[in-house]
């Protein structure tokens, strides 16, 4: 039942959708793979508040920060956990 109700992150032709949080593809300016050590110190010491998060514990070790370019939106990336961040970045390339 948790993995049926588990937010989900899709890349389409057209927008970015993070569980609930959809975001125009024409918005994303990057798209960062980060590692174990690299996630854990986004998470931690260079944590921005103003990034929307999508933290799911089952995939903690990995993860993206998507950098985005749009002024009415209060948040200036996403920080997204997956176990294929590589992949990730690259459909947003």
């Amino acid at each position: 039942a948790l993995l049926a109700c588990s937010p989900v992150i899709e890349v389409t032709t057209s927008e970015l959708r993070a569980g609930s949080a959809v975001i125009s593809r024409h918005l994303v300016t990057s798209a960062q793979p980060l590692d174990s050590v690299a996630f854990r110190l986004a998470r931690g010491r260079d944590a921005d508040p103003r990034r929307f998060s999508l933290m799911r514990s089952w995939h903690s070790g990995s993860g993206a920060v998507i950098t985005i370019d749009d002024p009415d939106d209060p948040h200036p990336a996403w920080i997204l956990t997956t176990a294929r961040p590589m992949e990730l970045a690259a459909a947003l390339a």
